[in-house]
């Protein structure tokens, strides 16, 4: 939970976003964004689109697969008999043979080259052998893999009569942003990339293979902006360096179109409460006409663009849109608006308590259609009990 004050508003950047707290108080519990009160602006990475979320607003961000080929550096320690040893750098150099992981892993005392690896959706294992010092060495590695860090666990083996237990984290200089917004003929295109690095400030962006449309560039600072004044798709290749060393490529794709949907993603509605939302075009010639189908127990007023009910069943993938304007050009758009069954809504931010005082919340759920069952999946505190 972040609670913004008044005088200070905080940028807070996650492995799926970069959000900005106005007022009151909102939180990531894993990949869900909820906003309790007040007022967020949060731009997802995997899609580079940017909301306006108030309170009681909630919204699945999506994660884009990471590729994590390239230089990371960070710190291991192994667990010793009876205590944990210091920290140990550690270098990898991972690079994609078809499917599989190869490269290498640096060591204080040496190298290792990766005889196997693997990645599935966050997850990664490589198991790397060499000989340092005249005896062999082999590490297994496994865990977590984002986009910027990758947190693992493991085993060396080499260094005494049995493998020790291994737990780290390596990290590097990256670009954020795995996608561009889609952009309107005609209309302003303003987008700025995030660098994450121990240097940000310093980072700068420069674009090495592909071209942007006419009318929009790309600043040093990360900036790319300007009016496009031709339509198509417009796929580029950025490097950004951080002046510590550090250096990184992306690949983005600018899509152009007629007119755009610029609130592809949209809060998430739920299961028997009241919902209302409008689709925000730019670009083209209004007025304009919708069609399309949206979530059960929702209506789309062709007109307006306004979806509007009272939706009965979940839904969790996107609803496709057709936007014609008054010269009878059209586009078609996915819109992701999730129905979420039954939720808390403020499971996230419940008030604190204080050590030796009668402490009571009360839950509000919402979306259930049954009658629910509470219980602890972890301990809260002692003493403590659902009624």
């Amino acid at each position: 939970m972040v609670k913004a004050q008044k005088q200070e508003l905080r940028t807070v950047i996650t492995p799926l976003a970069r959000w900005k707290l106005l007022d009151g108080e909102a939180g990531f519990d894993g990949d869900i964004f909820t906003i309790a009160s007040g007022k967020a602006e949060l731009r997802s990475f995997c899609t580079g689109e940017t909301l306006n979320l108030v309170g009681g607003d909630r919204l699945t961000v999506p994660s884009c697969p990471a590729d994590i080929s390239g230089k990371w550096g960070g710190n291991y320690t192994r667990r010793l008999p009876l205590e944990t040893g210091p920290p140990v750098g550690i270098g990898l150099d991972l690079k994609y043979q078809g499917a599989t992981l190869q490269g290498e892993v640096t060591l204080p005392d040496g190298k290792l080259n990766i005889v196997s690896g693997a990645q599935s959706e966050k997850s990664f294992s490589i198991e790397a052998v060499g000989v340092i010092g005249g005896k062999e060495r082999r590490l297994a590695l496994s865990g977590e893999a984002r986009k910027g860090e990758i947190d693992f666990q493991g085993l060396e083996t080499g260094l005494s009569e049995k493998p020790l237990k291994l737990l780290g984290e390596v990290h590097r200089f990256y670009i954020a942003d795995s996608a561009l917004p889609e952009s309107a003929l005609g209309q302003p295109f303003r987008f700025d990339l995030t660098a994450v690095s121990t240097n940000i400030e310093n980072a700068a962006f420069r674009l090495t293979s592909g071209r942007f449309p006419t009318g929009v560039t790309l600043d040093p600072s990360g900036l790319i902006a300007g009016v496009p004044d031709e339509t198509g798709r417009f796929d580029v290749q950025l490097a950004a360096e951080d002046g510590l060393g550090g250096s990184f490529e992306q690949k983005l794709t600018l899509v152009v179109k007629k007119m755009v949907v610029v609130n592809r993603f949209m809060p998430a509605a739920i299961v028997g409460q009241p919902y209302s939302t409008e689709l925000q075009v730019i670009g083209g010639k209004p007025p304009y006409r919708f069609s399309g189908i949206p979530p059960k127990g929702m209506v789309l007023d062709a007109a307006t663009g306004k979806i509007t009910g009272t939706p009965t069943t979940t839904r969790d993938r996107p609803s496709q849109f057709t936007i014609r304007d008054g010269q009878n050009n059209s586009e078609i758009s996915d819109v992701f608006l999730e129905v979420h069954g039954g939720t808390i809504l403020n499971s996230h931010f419940l008030p604190e308590a204080s050590l030796g005082k009668p402490y009571e919340n009360k839950f509000e759920i919402v979306g259930n259609t049954t009658p629910p069952t509470w219980g602890y999946l972890d301990s809260i505190s002692k003493r403590s009990a659902f009624s």
